[in-house]
């Protein structure tokens, strides 16, 4: 996967870079998973080990990374959007997963990120119905930090970027988020062992 490989050469020059994504055009930032990648279970494997180098690629970047939403975010791509530190949409985005419509489960790691953001009821009606929502919605919802007129988008996400760039310490930037990424984790143990201890009782009570 090139971005992968894009976002893996910029972590490797270690030089503060405030990383943006965005989608080419203005219909899409993301139209998820190439399906067509993955007709046989050869090519699935294939397609599921680049997913993973470009999930850890992004997850590990070691300064923040924006998401500059201009289009459409579907499945894999609002999963994509989730990982990053800053989501800024156009008033024209919107967010769907549609997995169940395609036969398919999100997978769970994507579903607890959304989960983090938006909270369980929310995250629980768009993986159940693969309804879709608007960036009005997202905003509220708290799937995106902000929401601009498609025009100002640009302008205003490399504004922000540019004011974390050069008017913030690199070295405190980079701390700060390690130290979030450690308190997600940490947050995210304890949901799972919560988790495990729930099973484990309804185990001991109906086994």
């Amino acid at each position: 996967m090139k971005l992968g490989d894009t976002i893996h050469a910029l972590k490797e020059r270690e030089r503060y870079t405030v990383l943006v994504l965005r989608g080419a055009g203005e219909k899409s930032f993301s139209s998820g998973g190439d399906l067509e990648e993955a007709r046989s279970d050869r090519d699935f494997q294939d397609f599921i080990k680049a997913l993973v180098y470009f999930q850890n690629s992004l997850l590990e970047y070691p300064f923040p990374v924006m998401a500059m939403i201009n289009g459409r975010a579907i499945g894999l791509g609002v999963d994509m959007a989730a990982m990053c530190d800053i989501r800024l949409a156009a008033d024209t985005a919107s967010f769907v997963i549609n997995a169940v419509k395609l036969g398919r489960v999100y997978h769970h790691t994507a579903a607890l990120r959304l989960i983090n953001l938006v909270g369980f009821g929310v995250a629980t009606e768009m993986l159940l119905s693969g309804k879709e929502i608007d960036a009005r919605q997202a905003v509220e919802y708290g799937l995106v930090n902000q929401v601009y007129p498609l025009s100002l988008l640009e302008e205003r996400t490399y504004a922000l970027a540019q004011g974390i760039g050069t008017g913030c310490h690199p070295q405190a930037v980079k701390n700060t988020k390690i130290m979030l990424q450690k308190l997600a984790q940490a947050r995210h143990r304890g949901m799972t062992q919560k988790l495990e201890w729930e099973l484990e009782a309804l185990t001991s009570v109906h086994g």
